[in-house]
This record gives structure tokens, C-alpha cells and sequence, in this order.
């Protein structure tokens, strides 16, 4: 039998020759013991998997099923995860001594938000597609031996958009609304929370984001950057973002300051975050681009927001009031 060979052999080897060092000992002794567990008819051992990769991305925990003010949440049959931001009051817009600021970002302006979530990162293809399907885009990167569904979707319009907010609100009515952040809900989110950051975090901006500098002239996989503080990846490049409000350069002087969306007449949406194919200025949190509501895009794509569906909840609680009444 093994052991009866190998343990006197060891001893043997201690007698005889000099002395074995401690550490080698310590070994020794240790891997009898592996064999003794995994030997057939010995004690069931629990084996520890030290290659193992930790997955620390997904260690906090995620309902699929009920969202709840304060915890994140993944949309089930997207399989989006939404990130709870807390709501509070910020700063909006630029300073006049800003490095790159444009008019638009002017005044300078406080802003206070109700909480809510929001995606995690930019609308996969994937997830586009178990939700549509189908796949709009314009890029694919499995002609280069990647799968495309870690690919954030784009060569989508505004009114493109609608059908997906169609879909999954039509599944959650009643728990959760869907649609697309605002501006103020969006820059919030970009600066962690309102922080006084120029990009999505503190880092350099080539661990942040993509860009024209480090993109490949292409699209990446999204989650691929350093995440912000709110652990929110590729607010700052790969894609530029459609947000929910009317592109106007004076809108930061006529919109309100709590919880404000800028709704005109005028055929341009807000778009933010920059892209893979723009200058690192395009990057900034602050910075505001827009597009024609019909126009699609390589560069373009999306990022969900969702807030509780206050009206559905509200008509419960009077129907449930109605029916408690005596008559």
C-alpha cells in the first residue's frame, strides 16, 4: 500500500541523513494529511480553491425580483443591474475658469435630487436583444473573434429607445418605472454623487474611460474602465448617452432646481459622457453634446434609469382606503 511505503521512507530519511528543516517538515506533515482526506473511505474533505477568481464585482447582494430604495437591483429578464443613488443636492454645470468648459454649461447652478437607480453600465447588445429582439448595431466585434454581448448597444435613435421603455415597463407597472435620466440626474451620477470631479472618478482618465487616444478606433466592452465611486463604469467615454431633456443652450436658466427636466419644442436631445471616438474634453461631466431625436449613431447608445412607480403605489393606497370604509 502507498503509505505503508512512503511514511517509512520519510522517517528513514529524517534518521539517516540531516535533519530535515522545520518548514520541510511542516510540509511533509501536511501533505500526508491532503492524502489522508482524499484517500477513498476517509473523511469527506472540503477542498479550498486558492486559483479561484473572487468575485468581488457581484458581492453585494441583488434582487431579481422586488426593488427597494437603497439596495441595487437587476432587472430579470434584461439581467441589467441598476445601482441605487441617493439622492442629494449638487453644484451643476461650470465654473467660468473650468479647463474646457463650453457656454452651454453656464451658470454654475444647485441642483437636488430624489434618489433612484441607474444602469450599472451602458445598455448591452445582449441585453437589448433578450429584451427586442433584435440588434441595432452598427459594430460587431465578433468579425474580430469577440462575442458581441458585452458590447454596449448603439446605432439607435431617441424614438428607438421608447420601445425598450415600453417593454419593461409594461413587465414592472406598478414597482418600478423605467426611462432615461436627466441631465441633472445623469451629471449627479457621473460626479459620484454631486462630487466636485472633472471625469467619472479620480483616477487617469485612460483607467476611466475610452477614448480616441486609447479606443482602437472602436467601441470596448463595457465594464472594462474603472468604475466611479458609485460604482457606475463608462460615464466618461465609449459611448455617448441619450438622456431624457431637450437640448437647449439656455436651459440651465430656465429649468427648477428640484428634480429638473428641461422639456422645449426643439428636435435636439441632450446626449452626455462622450465616446470612443472624441478628444478627452468630451469626457468631462459637465460636458453637453446633442443630436437630432431621429438620428442613429456608432458612438450612441443608452443608460437606464429607474424610480419607483409613486402613482401605481399611490391608487393602491386609495383603493385599499375605499375598501376599508364602513358603507
Amino acid at each position: 500500500m502507498f503509505f505503508d511505503r512512503f511514511i517509512p521512507a520519510v522517517c528513514r530519511a529524517g534518521q539517516s541523513g540531516p535533519a530535515l528543516p522545520r518548514r520541510v517538515m511542516f510540509c511533509a506533515a501536511g501533505l500526508l494529511v491532503l492524502l489522508c482526506l482524499s484517500w477513498p473511505g476517509a473523511a469527506t474533505a472540503f477542498p479550498i480553491k486558492e486559483w479561484d477568481k473572487l468575485d468581488v464585482g457581484e458581492s453585494r447582494s441583488l434582487s431579481t425580483e422586488v426593488a427597494q430604495p437603497g439596495k441595487p437591483w437587476q432587472e430579470p429578464l434584461s439581467g441589467m443591474h441598476l445601482v441605487w443613488v441617493p439622492g442629494g443636492c449638487f453644484r451643476m454645470g461650470s465654473a467660468p475658469n473650468a479647463e474646457g468648459r463650453d457656454a452651454d454649461e453656464e451658470p454654475l447652478h444647485t441642483v437636488c435630487l430624489s434618489g433612484f437607480w441607474l444602469g450599472e453600465r451602458e445598455v448591452t447588445q445582449q441585453q437589448w436583444q433578450r429584451v427586442l429582439q433584435n440588434n441595432p448595431s452598427q459594430l460587431h466585434h465578433e468579425v474580430i473573434g469577440q462575442p458581441d454581448e458585452g458590447f454596449p448597444v448603439e446605432n439607435i435613435s431617441r424614438l428607438d429607445i421608447e420601445s425598450l421603455l415600453t417593454k419593461l415597463n409594461g413587465r414592472h407597472r406598478g414597482q418600478v418605472v423605467f426611462d432615461l435620466p436627466s441631465e441633472a440626474q445623469w451629471e449627479y451620477a457621473c460626479r459620484s454623487g454631486g462630487e466636485k470631479t472633472t471625469f467619472a472618478g479620480y483616477a487617469q482618465v485612460d483607467q476611466l474611460g475610452w477614448y480616441r487616444s486609447n479606443s482602437s478606433g472602436t467601441s470596448q466592452t463595457t465594464g472594462s474602465r474603472r468604475a466611479n465611486r458609485l460604482g457606475l463604469f463608462d460615464m466618461s467615454g465609449n459611448l455617448w448617452e441619450w438622456v431624457r431633456d431637450t437640448y437647449d443652450k439656455e436651459a440651465y436658466r430656465r429649468h427648477g432646481n428640484n428634480d429638473p427636466v428641461y422639456t422645449g419644442d426643439a428636435p435636439f436631445a441632450v446626449i452626455r459622457g462622450g465616446g470612443w471616438q472624441d478628444e478627452v474634453g468630451a469626457l468631462r461631466c459637465a460636458n453637453r453634446g446633442f443630436e437630432r431625436l431621429t438620428n442613429k449613431r456608432a458612438d450612441l447608445g443608452v443608460r437606464l434609469l429607474a424610480t419607483v412607480d409613486v402613482k401605481a403605489k399611490d391608487a393602491q393606497k386609495a383603493k385599499e382606503g375605499r375598501s376599508k370604509m364602513p358603507f
